[in-house]
């Protein structure tokens, strides 16, 4: 006896073909006015190094040097490299991209859908019906629009676009098991295997492939056959046991003693508001809304206990409750355990112990495909008299939610707008509020900007990246120090609170100043001393992020070496190595002491940045070619310097 029918051949309807066109075509029109959005939040740290690029070898030391995750992310980025020439001054190239690739992902899933209808679950009525169903409620669904509309989140989607071809080869493998059983058994563990290192490699949570493969067959797809010979009957070990021990070992970093030192939530918050926002995640999806859409979200309040806010409680039990359900209920009702335990298994790497922060909107990308596929199942599992109501019902429905998606894209295509409604929504975002400021900036309206920061940091007195940036920007409005030498002398905060990435920014911002600036003068110098000083005698630098300990020394060091002060200079840039070590710094610590005629001091040195090499091949070669012609030019300073009569 076999567990499968045959494989079909899925030779769809031409009614079937037009009803998938139709359904692409709704999702390329409601997204078309967000293509107008451009570049913005995380693009920048990622797409920089694409100006670099102007050969074969400058592309793959692009693609083989991410830092976006501990992967690197190399085929996200060899896809970005791929369009190098839209970095910045195009990007709806980039997004159109995008978009595309949210097409082919939906496109992926109607085959998915159809295949499993067709040879797995013949209970279910109308497999075609259902495959554009679950196709167009998630391809249209207004909570992952930021996925698509943030250039950088295609590493999210393109390595969903993995995961599905990974189900897919799956579900065309399986029902060949039984005939075929080594050859099959083995390509099936090899296919999972290769298309989660492929998703992997674009984002890492494509890891969690084998796990949401083994959601299916816990739920629609039976795990193995019987009669299947030894040991090929074992396969699902193979496929499944170690990947999951591989992602329970990562999601052990978040336990480590110091993991949540940068954050300003530890471990036990982080797992109860993770709680609350499952379930905003669930209602969002179901019930959308375009004012609860948007992309910062980092004025989430955190919980600090089971009643604390009240809701924190009921959102854990819901939890548990639906796990108990989904388990003990999934051969009976096989579509609700499939949503329940692909959406909470989706979120495993992003929502439980790993250090993140807490809310974004395009984490739901790969886990709402099971609430897509259950809610699509519903008017084809009702008793057939109800079939017709439940239908007009999914009708209104995807109507609903394309009218939504189609407001929410049509706000990200206005920056203004959009930066006005979402720091509106948001009062308490620190990034909502910058983002709208710098967007009033953009309008020559920089004085409202600056009061809306303003208006924010006395709400927010804590705040220490915020209230730098009022000063900073008060005084660059005003080409005056006063304001910004009265926030270094009398705010506390500068010295007690703790930084974060907006000081960096700040501080990039100001060594880029043309050399005629106020900043930059006599006066000017000696303020921004005074602020290196400061930030650097915080004792919560050393407790944040190393790019923020990295960058207050860069810029200490910059301004050291504008006053001349070489031991200071030097300082700080081992500092800056220590904290993030980066070829730039390091061939300055070799250069400018030899440039003071210390040329043992700068042999020190590139031994010192020759141990910090990285291990990544690509790198390591540049970082050697580099070296390399810093030692010949320290060898050729020091035989001139022997050379002149004392």
């Amino acid at each position: 006896m076999t567990l499968f029918r045959p494989a079909s051949l899925l030779r769809p309807t031409p009614l079937f073909a037009l009803g998938l066109m139709l359904v692409l075509a709704t999702i390329l029109l409601s997204y078309s006015p967000g293509i107008a959005r451009g570049f913005e939040f995380d693009d920048l740290h990622n797409f920089i190094g694409l100006e670099g690029i102007h050969n074969l070898d400058s592309a793959l030391t692009y693609i083989f040097t991410g830092d976006a995750g501990p992967l690197g992310r190399p085929l996200a980025l060899a896809s970005f490299a791929a369009q190098f020439y839209a970095w910045s001054d195009a990007p709806e190239i980039i997004l159109r991209v995008n978009l595309l690739i949210h097409t082919l992902n939906t496109v992926l899933l109607c085959s998915i859908a159809l295949r499993l209808a067709r040879d797995f679950i013949p209970t279910l009525r109308y497999p075609e019906r259902f495959a554009l169903l679950a196709a167009a409620l998630w391809g249209l669904s207004p909570l992952l629009a930021s996925a698509s509309l943030f250039a950088v989140q295609r590493m999210t989607t393109l390595s969903a676009t993995f995961m599905l071809l990974g189900l897919l080869c799956h579900l065309v493998l399986l029902p060949r098991l039984a005939r075929h059983p080594r050859r099959i058994a083995l390509a099936l563990v090899g296919s999972l295997a290769l298309f989660t290192v492929l998703a992997a490699l674009t984002k890492e949570g494509g890891a969690l492939l084998p796990l949401l493969v083994l959601c299916l067959h816990l739920t629609v797809l039976p795990l193995r056959q019987p009669e299947l010979p030894h040991p090929w009957r074992h396969w699902p070990l193979a496929a499944f046991a170690l990947p999951l021990l591989a992602v329970l070992w990562v999601l052990a970093g978040g336990l480590s003693p110091h993991a949540y030192d940068p954050r300003s939530f530890n471990l036990t918050e982080r797992l109860l508001t993770e709680a609350r926002i499952l379930v905003d995640y669930l209602h969002i999806f179901f019930l959308p809304a375009q004012n609860q859409l948007g992309p910062y979200h980092d004025d989430y309040p955190v919980s600090s206990a089971l009643l604390q806010p009240a809701q924190t409680l009921f959102c854990l039990v819901l939890l548990a409750v639906l796990v108990i359900l989904a388990v003990s209920k999934r051969r009976q009702w096989p579509f609700f355990a499939l949503a329940t335990l692909w959406f909470l298994s989706g979120h495993m790497l992003e929502s439980t112990t790993l250090p993140l922060e807490l809310y974004f909107e395009h984490r739901n990308y790969v886990p709402t495909i099971g609430l897509a596929l259950a809610l699509a199942a519903l008017p084809f599992t009702v008793p057939p008299a109800y079939t017709r109501l439940t239908s007009v019902i999914a009708c209104a429905y995807l109507a609903l939610i394309t009218v939504v998606l189609w407001q929410t894209t049509t706000v990200w295509g206005d920056r203004l707008l959009s930066a006005e409604l979402w720091a509106a929504s948001h009062p308490d975002s620190t990034r909502a509020t910058q983002n709208y400021a710098e967007s009033l900036k953009r309008q020559g309206r920089a004085e409202e900007g600056l009061e809306t920061l303003r208006a924010y940091s006395l709400r927010h007195p804590d705040e220490f990246g915020t209230a730098l940036q009022v000063a900073y920007m008060d005084a660059r409005i005003h080409r005056s120090l006063p304001p910004l030498t009265d926030f270094i002398h009398h705010d506390a905060r500068l010295r007690q609170g703790l930084p974060d990435l907006m000081v960096c920014q700040i501080l990039d911002e100001i060594l880029e100043l043309p050399g005629d600036h106020p900043f930059l003068q006599d006066d000017g110098i000696i303020m921004l001393s005074e602020l290196g000083t400061a930030l650097l005698a915080n004792p919560k630098l050393s407790a944040g992020r190393r790019e923020i300990r990295f960058c207050v020394n860069r810029f200490a060091a910059s301004i050291a070496l504008t006053r001349r002060d070489l031991e200071a200079t030097m300082l700080h840039l081992e500092a800056a190595f220590d904290a993030l070590p980066l070829l730039g710094i390091g061939l300055q610590l070799v250069r400018f002491p030899a440039s003071a005629g210390l040329f043992d001091a700068a042999r020190e040195n590139l031994a010192r940045v020759r141990s910090a090499m990285p291990r990544n091949p690509i790198l390591r070669r540049a970082w050697e070619e580099a070296l390399n012609q810093a030692e010949i030019e320290l060898k050729q300073e020091t035989a001139r310097d022997r050379a002149v009569p004392p």
